[in-house]
């Protein structure tokens, strides 16, 4: 559960999934499927997102965009399904984060693009 001490409006979640290393090497432990449900001040439901997807084994944040839900004081977060096949309790999230305003998310080839522009330019810039 999230919790604000005055009102703000959210727009966007932002979900870093699990990422599997030595101390918890196992990536059926990633966040699948989960529930936001928006609540204000006199604890009324104003919005949800119900059944969202996530991805395991993505490095960068997932963006999830929404219509701006505007007054919430409290966001609960229910994770409905882990990567695991098993049943396992067991499930790690890497970090959340809310923004008032739609994100823009670069298309893969759009940042190949952008970085071999950069390199580009940063050779053409040799000291005569």
């Amino acid at each position: 559960m999230f919790l604000w001490s005055s009102d703000v409006n959210i727009a966007a979640f932002l979900l870093w999934n699990h990422q599997s290393n030595g101390i918890a090497n196992n990536a059926n432990y990633a966040v699948r499927r989960f529930n936001l449900r928006f609540y204000d001040a006199t604890n009324t439901e104003i919005g949800q997102i119900l059944n969202a997807q996530a991805e395991a084994g993505v490095a960068s944040a997932q963006v999830y965009n929404f219509d701006m839900i505007s007054g919430v004081r409290r966001v609960q977060f229910e994770i409905l399904a882990n990567g695991s096949s098993n049943g396992s309790s067991f499930t790690g999230l890497g970090d959340v984060a809310f923004s008032s305003e739609p994100l823009v998310v670069p298309e893969p080839m759009s940042l190949t693009i952008l970085a071999a522009a950069g390199l580009a330019l940063t050779r053409r810039r040799r000291p005569v």
